[in-house]
């Protein structure tokens, strides 16, 4: 009889090269070493599956002429001891917790191991896998199933596990992705070929099922992810719905929990791709049902993974809805996550919170007077990058890059101040250096568009037009990859930024055709912004053509495009209210009230000049200590153009008298629309 194999827990671990995808193999409790090289059998027909998976790994690599750094293979002379007498949720999920402990000493990623069984005649190898607890930014749970090894079925799970190894190997390596998920395709196809057979349903155990789909689930998730494929990530849903119908909540509650988290976290990503607020919504349901069994005290690190993409959920609801209170529960969420999720025990999956703390930061010091929201949020996207390094995960610390600038921008136009706006452009070329068009094309775009923002709102501040012309530059590169068939909504984004920074350029140059340009531009850009869908960025482009329109106006002394300017911020101001966005409502608001007031004094309109008058006052009550109270001076300067303007129209104007002493009170001019009330509100600031 062949002898048990032998195996010491003191033996030292192996170490994985710095910054290297890393497979390790531990020995199998119970198993036997038939051919005496002081390998298990088990862990021996793994390696070498792991082998041959690795050489053609090299090969489709050197094919594709894009070599990289193969991923490593570690053998761990140790042995992980299952739980005797019991198979419970937790007893299984400690295992998994010292095999986490096992991978952060060895800096792989990935850990297979398990033990030996004997059914029977047969000795039947049933494999674990755990990953690494620090992934990068922590997108998808740590899934604690198992494979049952049954000689029919040893190829098939074999598969299993390649699939998986590959899909881990894709996210670890990011500037590989799309070489990485493309060569997964042949053995994701076996693997979906599997799951349709009648083998499947019968003689696999529920166990080894669920694996199967929620690798399938797995990587067709990544696979969506890496292409932009929303079909395709429909597809994930798919299979990791069937995987949850294979697992009872009251018999393996954190299985049952962590599936269902996924499944969430899946709908939540089609529900941002295609900004669908019921999928977010139905998903953030998902994920609060599933914190009911990933409770702190039981499972921290996927009770603050979940906490993370709950946050997210609010953040992005907050966002399209301008929902304040969403936002603020979504920064509650993320400080939370940061209970569990630390520096020193995660790094990565800390700094990636760090990011999305500083996106839901910048989301509401956007909508403050005080710089201080945005202030934390550049110091939360600067420690993101203290771990979130180029060499380590390159994509991860361009899209901080990024979202840095975004921040730093903000900064600038709040304080006028060059210095963060040159910085905001800096940030933005960095995050350029690893979003390349041709590796994330929708990335690059979305930086070249963010580049030209920057370069647009320093060019508005100068007195040429040479970085508005690099803006126009940098929007027309974001355009070449934003394209109207692939990406509607953002198609339409940087069409209505490009006609921005024409209108800017046209606002300096002779003539009007770029401003004429600027229009055409803009009114694209409403071909996908509707109302109904993205009422926001609608009235955002409304109020960019009513800006448009009035320079025009200026320059043509043509009352019909101050028409169209006034029926342009009307429009924007159906979606921009005072209570939903006050700080755009107050910039339309006085948008309004000057074409009102320029459209009565060429028509010489005593009404069209009240109604500027009401307008303007509106905004200045508006904006009295609330959060756009920047706005007081800009809506006090158009009241006193609009009184100019009545006094001028009336047929008698009043004869000063002589050494009259100046009334402290202006009197109310002759226009009943505008309330006693809101007349004297205005009078009792004046000095």
């Amino acid at each position: 009889m062949t002898a048990l194999l032998s195996c010491s827990d003191t033996k030292p671990l192996p170490r994985a090269e710095a910054d290297r995808f890393a497979v390790a193999v531990a020995e199998f409790e119970g198993d036997e070493d038939k051919s005496g090289d002081g390998v298990g059998d088990a862990a021996g027909m793994i390696l070498q599956g792991l082998e041959e998976l690795r050489r053609e790994n090299q090969a489709a690599a050197a094919a594709s002429k894009a070599p990289e750094r193969n991923f490593q293979i570690l053998r761990v002379k140790r042995v992980l001891s299952t739980p005797k007498g019991t198979d419970s949720d937790m007893s299984i999920e400690r295992v998994h917790t010292q095999a986490r402990e096992w991978l952060s000493e060895m800096h792989a990623s990935i850990l297979v191991w398990g033990r030996v069984e004997e059914r029977g005649a047969q000795r039947v190898p049933v494999v674990h896998i755990t990953s690494s607890k620090d992934r990068g930014g922590g997108s998808s749970y740590l899934l604690a199933n198992e494979l049952t090894l049954l000689p029919a079925q040893g190829q098939d799970l074999r598969d299993v596990l390649h699939l998986l190894v590959l899909t881990e190997y894709s996210v670890f390596e990011e500037r590989k992705a799309f070489d990485v998920v493309d060569r997964m395709k042949p053995t994701l196809a076996k693997v979906e070929a599997l799951r349709e057979t009648e083998a499947f349903s019968k003689e696999f155990s529920p166990k080894s099922r669920v694996e199967v789909l929620w690798a399938i689930g797995l990587s067709r998730k990544i696979e969506g992810d890496v292409h932009r494929a929303p079909a395709v990530v429909d597809r994930a849903r798919s299979s990791l719905k069937a995987a949850g119908k294979e697992v009872a909540r009251e018999k393996e509650p954190i299985q049952w929990a962590r599936l269902l988290a996924t499944q969430a976290h899946v709908l939540h990503s089609l529900g941002a791709e295609e900004k669908n607020t019921r999928k977010v919504e139905d998903a953030m349901a998902m994920y609060r049902q599933a914190l009911e069994e990933l409770r702190r005290d039981r499972v921290p690190l996927d009770w603050a993974l979940t906490q993370h993409h709950l946050g997210s959920a609010l953040a992005m609801l907050g966002e399209q809805e301008g929902n304040r209170k969403r936002v603020e529960e979504a920064l509650e969420a993320f400080r939370q996550a940061l209970w569990e999720r630390t520096r020193g025990h995660v790094p990565l999956d800390w700094a990636g919170t760090q990011h999305h703390l500083g996106n839901v930061l910048t989301m509401l010091g956007e909508r403050e007077s005080s710089p201080r929201r945005l202030e934390e949020a550049v110091s939360a996207f600067r420690q993101a990058l203290l771990e979130r390094k180029r060499e380590r995960v390159p994509l991860q610390w361009a899209s901080t890059q990024n979202d840095l600038g975004e921040v730093l921008r903000s900064l600038g136009e709040r304080e006028s101040n060059p210095r963060r706006l040159e910085e905001a452009v800096g940030a933005f070329r960095q995050a350029l250096l690893e979003r390349k068009r041709e590796l994330v094309p929708n990335s690059w775009a979305e930086t070249q568009n963010n580049l030209g923002g920057a370069l647009a709102t320093i060019g508005q501040r100068e007195r040429g037009t040479e970085r508005l012309e690099e803006a126009v530059e940098a929007y027309r590169r974001a355009l070449l990859e934003w394209r109207r068939e692939r990406v509607p909504l953002q198609w339409a984004e940087a069409q209505n930024n490009l006609g921005n920074a024409l209108r800017m350029i046209g606002e300096r140059a002779t003539g009007t055709k770029r401003l004429e340009e600027a229009v055409e531009t803009l009114r694209q850009a409403q071909l996908e912004q509707t109302r109904e869908d993205t009422p926001l960025d609608w009235a955002m482009t409304q109020n960019n053509l009513g800006i448009a329109f009035s320079i025009m106006a200026e320059r043509e002394s043509d009352p019909k495009r101050w028409e169209e300017a006034v029926s342009a911020f009307r429009q924007a101001l159906l979606e921009r209210t005072r209570e939903r966005v006050p700080e755009q409502w107050a910039k339309t608001q006085n948008n309004l009230g000057n074409a009102l007031q320029r459209l009565g004094e060429l028509r010489k309109e005593k009404g069209l000049l009240c109604e500027a008058l009401l307008t303007h006052l509106e905004a200045f009550q508006g904006v009295q200590g609330g959060e756009a109270s920047q706005w007081v001076v800009v809506a006090t300067l158009g009241i006193k153009k609009d009184l100019a303007a009545l006094e001028s129209a009336a047929k008698k104007p009043k004869p000063a008298a002589k050494n009259a002493k100046p009334t402290a009170k202006i009197p109310k001019p002759d226009c009943p629309e505008i309330p006693d009330a809101l007349w004297n509100a205005y009078q009792s600031t004046q000095p």
